[in-house]
């Protein structure tokens, strides 16, 4: 289970090696308490957050991270001779899901043995390759709820070979091919 700690500052100044684009509002000098308030937010929500790391060489995903996380601990403090940057240590643990497992006992050749009941849901960890149409579907409200992101809808209809005359007109129960989801 991996943990990750994390040592540094949310600056109340500008200093010339914070970029400008990791400000909240650039027209503003950075106000370090809108960071403390989002992770004390996260941190008190109860859902996981998602570190994300992403090295030199990302286009070959050698230095990504992605990882489930909860927030173990977020202390805070301040600098005498650095007045309102805040200082703190962030303290990430791994984040496990986890679901119970139904079984039922079945008798076979007069014995009691337990068997593993199949899910009742599907796996949303794993991306579906078809969707069958349900009535008032459309391909952009398809692209969204299973690729995540609705301006895929044009890979969907090339793929299914929809024409533009269809679009309007798609056939309730028709299964659809999904491209693959992009992460």
């Amino acid at each position: 289970m991996a943990e990750i700690n994390i040592e540094s500052f949310f600056p109340k100044q500008r200093y010339p090696f914070v970029s400008e684009t990791v400000l909240v509002n650039r027209d503003k000098e950075p106000d370090p308490n809108q960071y403390v308030n989002y992770i004390n937010k996260w941190m008190h929500s109860g859902y996981p957050i998602r570190f994300i790391y992403v090295g030199i060489d990302a286009e070959n995903d050698k230095y990504k991270i992605s990882l489930p996380m909860s927030i173990e601990s977020f202390e805070r403090y301040e600098v005498a001779g650095q007045p309102g940057d805040i200082f703190y240590t962030l303290k990430l643990k791994e984040y496990v899901f986890y679901s119970a497992q139904k079984i039922k006992a079945v008798q076979k050749n007069g014995q009691t043995v337990l068997q593993k009941e199949p899910a009742k849901r599907p796996d949303e960890r794993v991306p579906a390759t078809t969707y069958t149409l349900k009535p008032g579907d459309t391909l952009m409200y398809v692209s969204r709820m299973q690729l995540g992101d609705s301006g895929r809808w044009r890979e969907i209809q090339t793929l299914n070979g929809i024409s533009n005359a269809e679009l309007n007109n798609l056939p309730v129960g028709k299964v659809l091919q999904l491209p693959s989801k992009k992460e």
